[in-house]
């Protein structure tokens, strides 16, 4: 997890939307990891995230705020009309590995390391 200060983002990019990236380097330390789950965590437990593909390689992933997705799959309660990831509430970054997405390789040993992380916009 990679904390976050919602706040200092929210007054560094009020609107928080269109041109909003959350940008990383990652790889993966083994050859069998090839995905991984990311979030981002709001102060009321809304999750929003999704799935990034990645190697051995180090790679430079750029997430647009616009394409997160609502992760509903967490049993979190349904969103409301008109709800929105609200950059204000953001209060961890989460960079996750499972069985949920081992695709058959949950008995190998897996792991991934990240460089660096930081929220960009406009």
């Amino acid at each position: 997890d990679v904390p976050i200060a919602g706040r200092l983002v929210s007054k560094r990019f009020p609107k928080a939307g269109p041109g909003t990236e959350v940008v990383f380097r990652i790889r993966a330390t083994t050859a069998e990891t090839k995905q991984i789950e990311f979030s981002l965590m709001q102060n009321n437990g809304r999750a929003w995230g999704t799935n990034v593909e990645i190697g051995t390689e180090w790679r430079e992933v750029r997430l647009p705020f616009e394409k997160l997705r609502f992760f509903s799959q967490w049993g979190l309660a349904p969103l409301k009309p008109g709800e929105k990831m609200d950059a204000r509430k953001m209060v961890t970054a989460r960079f996750m590995y499972g069985n949920w997405i081992s695709t058959g390789t949950a008995d190998k040993p897996h792991g991934f390391e990240v460089s660096s992380f930081k929220i960009v916009g406009r």
